[in-house]
This record gives structure tokens, sequence and C-alpha cells, in this order.
């Protein structure tokens, strides 16, 4: 969840006209009571959440029966407190058992309590065995949230409607976690949930642009209580398409899915594909895990009347854990019509006059000639395929709310990518950035387009599947030119490799610099994870804590003053611990964007954008009055540092005025590109294991008393959140761990790197993208 902001209380009746509706329901009809002795507690007496849901499970479960009572509807009610989705075990390593109280299922999916999927010794209360089912994140249909202590809303109307408490926060941050959860595993345009605290009731709708949530519907009062019955008797026969599952997706179980002729062929492609470095990764997206697959429909420019479909599994990378924003998952999917392997981007764009489509991006750069950004083989809004008013988000309409709307969006590249993260040793690493920044500058000269997202997400490894040959694309250009609003913490620009001054100035545009920049932080950020330094874990951490610091002044997001102070001191996270190529071109670009802060005018600065009740930036004195030892000189074509004066050349050393390295490419591409092309000097085999992993981060998504919401998703990379910090945007996802190959340390070779096709990167100043960017 961005912030509180995002959730919205309204009307019960207000919220019952966006459920389907039920004309015949008449109360009179049913047995609308509820037995509410362990609900109805008091201070001081027994509390036991577990002994509530029986009763939960009765009366949903009532209303969820047809009217005539001889059959069950479409739906069931079941306890699944003590028994976590084996799905989620498996993936985890059984470190995962998160799970919410009660879910609402599909009665067709009655195998998970029919058969063997339920251990029914684990619960001693026969009450609840009659209810047990295992929570399934990619089957239930409602979750439901019961407490009894640590209300995460107020009770009544007359208090405030989000309690400013830890306790509080704790609680509503749980059920955005299990609303995730079950975003990320299936194919949903929003999702109903309620929550019970003690007698108070309240009902939740969730889509990608927040969250409508009822006024407190009591219990105890018998009027109250027979809402609460008409919201799950008009949804006991609902179609898929009423509750929002989307109708362009066909779940296809695993069981099923043995003789499925989609996933035999799919099976067939897998084991006739030669080895490669590509190769474990179709395998993890496919025959790892216990997910259901998908086929999914995609619109087609070529042929807008005919949709294609790619069958998907298990997701490749995904946005930070939030039921808010764009929801973007990637996949590696099999194209059912040409039986190859692809990548597939799942994601809810933002809608308004000033934002452009992804999709017309990458059109525009093609058609100006950029080349590097992965090939389109189709994509689209869904509103071309599936004439539905759910292919867009409505809480807009449901409350005052006033983000922008968001639709429902895929996009297919011919590429498989590999994560930038799984770079085999630095000089892979580099030369991989190095043609992500000749993209860049690119389009910055081609096409008038800035990234304003550059990140290791952003960047990925392209292994050519008929030379082998390894390459680097830019991609995820959906902020190109999106007009963000700046106190929201959604603004442009991954978090950790935000510019420092976008992070201590919000009000301020997005400028080239700022990306050149995020590339800086890139580099420097993977030496911190994944290469020999002088860092101890706690001090790993400590470094992180300065990129991850998050703070909110007068309603603007903040980020860390000390980030500023090292850019301009030209301190790096680190030191690493081998004086090799990689370690110098840290340096160089350290320094070079020392130099650049160094001219610029803070005072200005903070007078034109700062936040009133921020620090102010550090003084314009604070970069320029380094030592002697910390001063660079030009001493090449390109009018770059290239590191300290030495004494040894001069008796007089003079000082070099600062420059403005970073408001043109040439001279940190001229940086790289001298890196990469130097055949001595760089470590063979000097990646190292993911060092973050070992960072003792503080727990979030918690339920206090409880062990069964223990937040235990891996914290491998930086797709976490410490108490004050904001959610990073680095995916967690792992590739397989690939084992360094000579065949492929050619690509890090001078003649690989400059031979891309249609390369223009000249190391001249390029056509500065600003200005530029209303004439798409």
């Amino acid at each position: 969840m961005r912030s509180d902001s995002d959730f919205h209380e309204v009307a019960v009746d207000t919220f019952m006209k966006y459920v389907p509706t039920c004309p015949d329901f008449n109360a009179d009809d049913f047995d609308t009571t509820m037995d509410l002795t362990y609900l109805d507690v008091r201070s001081g007496e027994s509390r036991n959440e577990k002994r509530t849901y029986p009763s939960t499970c009765d009366f949903v479960g009532r209303a969820l029966l047809l009217k005539n009572r001889a059959k069950d509807g479409g739906f069931v009610c079941k306890d699944v407190a003590d028994w976590p989705d084996s799905a989620l075990l498996h993936e985890s390593n059984h470190s995962d058992s998160r799970r919410a109280d009660v879910n609402i299922y599909k009665n067709e999916h009655s195998f998970l309590w029919d058969g063997d999927f339920v251990d029914r010794t684990r619960c001693s209360d026969k009450a609840r065995v009659e209810h047990a089912a295992p929570n399934s994140f990619a089957l239930v249909v409602i979750p439901g949230e019961c407490k009894l202590v640590h209300p995460g809303f107020s009770s009544t109307s007359s208090q405030p409607f989000l309690p400013d408490t830890v306790a509080a926060a704790k609680t509503r941050s749980q059920l955005c976690d299990y609303i995730t959860e079950i975003q990320l595993r299936q194919h949903r345009s929003f999702v109903y949930a309620f929550y019970i605290f003690r007698t108070t009731v309240r009902l939740m709708r969730w889509d990608r642009d927040g969250t409508a949530v009822s006024q407190p519907i009591e219990l105890k009062n018998e009027t109250e209580r027979e809402k609460f019955f008409e919201f799950f008797y008009c949804l006991r026969n609902a179609t898929d398409t009423q509750i929002e599952f989307d109708p362009t997706v066909t779940m296809i179980l695993p069981s099923p899915a043995l003789t499925n002729p989609d996933i035999l062929a799919l099976r067939m492609a897998i084991t006739d594909l030669p080895p490669s470095r590509t190769k474990p990764y179709i395998e993890k997206a496919f025959n790892d895990g216990l997910w259901p697959y998908y086929k999914l429909q995609v619109p087609d420019p070529k042929n807008p009347k005919k949709p294609r479909f790619f069958l998907v599994r298990n997701i490749s990378d995904s946005d930070p854990i939030s039921p808010t924003g764009r929801g973007m998952k990637t996949y590696i999917a099999f194209d059912l019509e040409r039986k190859i392997f692809c990548t597939l981007k799942d994601f809810w764009r933002s809608v308004s006059d000033e934002t452009c489509p992804e999709l017309k991006v990458y059109e525009h750069l093609a058609e100006n000639g950029v080349t590097g950004t992965g090939t389109i083989c189709c994509g689209g809004d869904l509103s071309e395929i599936a004439d539905r008013e759910d292919v867009v988000t409505r809480t807009q309409e449901l409350t005052s709310c006033e983000h922008s709307q968001r639709i429902h969006c895929r996009i297919v590249f011919n590429e498989v990518f590999i994560p930038l993260k799984d770079y085999l040793h630095s000089k892979e690493l580099c030369t991989v950035v190095f043609e992500a920044f000749d993209t860049h500058a690119s389009a910055c000269k081609r096409a008038g387009v800035l990234h304003r997202k550059i990140s290791d997400r952003s960047i990925v490894i392209y292994e050519n599947p008929q030379t082998l040959a390894i390459s680097g694309l830019l991609i995820d250009w959906n902020s190109y030119h999106e007009s963000e609003t700046l106190t929201r913490a959604n603004s442009s620009g991954t978090w950790r490799c935000r510019s420092v001054t976008l992070l201590n100035y919000p009000k301020k545009d997005h400028e080239l610099a700022d990306d050149i920049e995020s590339f800086f932080h890139l580099l420097s950020l993977s030496a911190l994870r994944f290469h020999c330094h002088n860092k101890r874990p706690m001090e790993i951490k400590t470094a992180l804590e300065v990129y991850d610091h998050f703070e909110v002044g007068d309603g603007f997001c903040l980020g860390s003053s000390q980030k500023l102070e090292n850019v301009q001191l030209g301190i790096l996270p680190c030191r690493l611990t081998t004086n090799d190529a990689f370690a110098r071109l840290l340096q160089s670009l350290a320094s070079m964007c020392k130099q650049h802060y160094a001219t610029l005018d803070w005072d200005d600065l903070q007078r034109r954008f700062g936040v009133p009740s921020a620090p102010g930036g550090v003084s314009s004195t604070l970069a320029s009055t380094a030592s002697p030892s910390q001063d660079v000189r030009n001493t090449n074509n390109f009018g770059i540092a290239v590191g300290p004066e030495d004494p040894s050349t001069t008796e007089s050393p003079q000082r070099i005025l600062p420059q403005a390295t970073l408001h043109a490419h040439d001279a940190f591409g001229a940086a790289l590109f001298r890196a990469i092309s130097s055949v001595d000097g760089w470590t063979l085999n000097d990646k190292i294991e993911d060092q973050f992993q070992d960072i003792p981060w503080n727990r979030v998504g918690t339920k206090i008393g409880s062990s069964k919401r223990t937040l235990k998703r891996s914290r491998t990379s930086e797709n976490w959140q410490s108490p004050n910090a904001k959610r990073s945007k680095t995916s967690t996802s792992a590739g397989p761990r690939l084992d360094g190959s000579s065949r492929i340390t050619r690509s890090a070779s001078k003649s690989q790197a400059m031979t891309r096709k249609n390369r223009t990167f000249s190391f001249e100043s390029p056509t500065s993208a600003q200005g530029q960017l209303d004439q798409l």
C-alpha cells in the first residue's frame, strides 16, 4: 500500500452499489442470526480469535446457500487459519505460512477440503474441523479476517476512521499483504474482503487505485446484520466476471494440466531446448512449484479482432508488495502460435491526458531507430479484447479518491530476459550497463525520450538464442513521460537508485542528470551486494538504511540527506577489497558525480524546490573545498575526471574548476567504455553470494500474538520494507544460480561492446531530452 491515504471510507449503501444486485433478497426468508458468544468480548475477558471462526463460517455459509436451500450455491466459507498454502510453502522452502482466518472458495474446488489436503489433526476443536480447509492464494475468492484485539479501523463512525497506533498499522499492513498475494497469484480486477472486529464488520473492495472500506456494520443490530448477510447472498451465484476474475485468462490446475494439449506442447518445447544460459530460467518458470498454469489473451495490433494466446505459470518479476499501483507482473511465456518462449508483462497503466501508454513509447523508439529496448511481439489495453468495465479501476468512482484511473494492459516481448542481478562477473555487469546506457543516450538523442526509472530491474541481460552472445537491454519505459503528483510516494524512479537531488528536492523536475546518476547508484549497490568489500553485515545494513531512508515533510516524500552528502563528497557505500578495473571505475564515477554537484547552486535549489519542513541542502561550499588529494584533473579528450593529481609530475598542481559532468551522456559513457574496453585489470569470478540476504531486517506484516502472520518473504534483494523505509521496487524473484562460462565471457570484449547493430553512442553531447517530450 502506498499509504493510509489509499483507504477510503464509504457508506454501506454506497458500497453495495458495487456488489452484484439481488432484487429478490428478503431478510425475512432467512435465518440471519449469528452466534456472537466469542466475538462479544470486553476488556479483561478471555479472547480466543480461533473460536470465532465456526460462527463466522456458519453465518456466511448460510448466506451463500441457494434460496431454496436444496443444494449448495457456488461458494463456501472455510476456516484456513491453521492450514497454510502448500504452493507458497513449497516456493519458500517451508518458510512462508501466511494465511487469513477464513476464505470463501468456489465449490468446484472442493478437492481442497474433501481430500488429503487438510491435516485435521492440527486442530482439536471439532467445530472448527467441520469448516477446515487449507489456504490457497491461487483459489481464494474472498478472504476474511477476524480480530479481537488491535483493531485496524474504528468500530464506530464517531471515531477516527484509521486509528493512529502501531498495532493498527500492523493490522492494516497484514490485510494489505493478503490481498497483494491474491493479486499476485491470480488474475483479478479487484478483490472483495471483509474484516470483523468483535461485533463490528467492514466490507472492503480492493483494486489497483485504492481500497473502498464500508462504514462499520454492528452485528448486534438486526437490521445492520442483515445487510452483512445480504452482501454474501448477492454473491452466492455471482459469475466469474461479476467477482472480477479476468475473462481473458483461463486457469489450468496442475492435475488437469497432465492431459491438456497446450501444456503438452509446452513441455515438449522445454524438452527440445538446447543448452543455454536462458534454459534454466525457462525451466524454472514452468516446471518448478505447485501454482496453476494460466492461458492469457493479449491484444494484437496487427489483427485487433483476433487476440494472441500465451501460457504462463511462475512469476519471474513483480512490482513491490503492494495492493495498489501498477501491479506489474512479468512472466516467461510460451507463445502457443509460434511455439517459442518470450516475455509477457502484465500491469495496470495510469490513464490521463499527460500519460503516454508504454506500448506507444516502444513504437516511438523503434520508429526513431532506437535499439536495445527489446522487440515487441504484441500488446495493448485489455479493453481492446474485452468489452467490460472491470478493465479499469473504479475506486475513484466509489470514493473521493483523486488518483488517476488505471487500465489493465499486457505487452509481449520476443526476447527472454535474464535479471541483471544474475550477471556472472563485474565486467559483464559493466558491459551490460554500458549497453543500456548507450540505449538511454540514443533514446534522448533520436527520440527525445528520457527514461526516468533506471534501476536493476529496468536493465536486463539478453542471450541471443542463435549465437549465445550476451547484450544489455533497457526496458520498462512506463515512466518516461508521466506527470506524477509529486506529493505522492510513487513519483518516478526506484527509491534506492533515485538521484539525491530528487530525494531531497522532490518538487524539482526529473532531468537527464538524475537518470545518469541512477546508473551510478545501480553499480554502487551491485558492488555492495555481490562483491568483496570492507563492510560486515550490520555495516551493510547501515549503508542500505542511508539509501532507504524515507520521511514525509510538508506532504512530500523525502530521502536521505546523508546520501546527498556522500555523493557531494564522492563517497562510495563500500570500498572493494580488489583495486581492479571495477573498483577504479566506481571511484571515477563517484568523482564525476562529485564534480557535477560542486557546480550546483544549493541555495537556489532550496529556494525554488526545497520542502519547508525539511532540513536545507548541504552548503554549496561542501563539495568544492576538498583537500588536494581529492582533486581530479582533466587529461583526456572527453573532459572527464580520471583520478587524483600525481604530485610527482608537477610542483604546483592547479585546481581544476568543477564541471557539470552529468548534464550530458558523454563523460559518463566514456568512463564506462574505457573501463570495459580494457583487456587487463578485471578480476575474474569476482561475484560472490548475495550479501543482502544475511541482513537482519525487522519483519513487517506481523500479527501481534500470532505466529501465523509472520511475514517470511525472502529478503535476499530489495523487495522488503523496514519500519521507516519506503519499500524498494527491486524484485525478490531469484533466477537460477549459474556458473561462469568461457563462451559467455567474450560478451564483455571491446569488439562486441561496440558492434551492436545501429549503435549511436558517440560520446558527443546528445540533444537534451528536456523540452522534447511533448513531441510524442
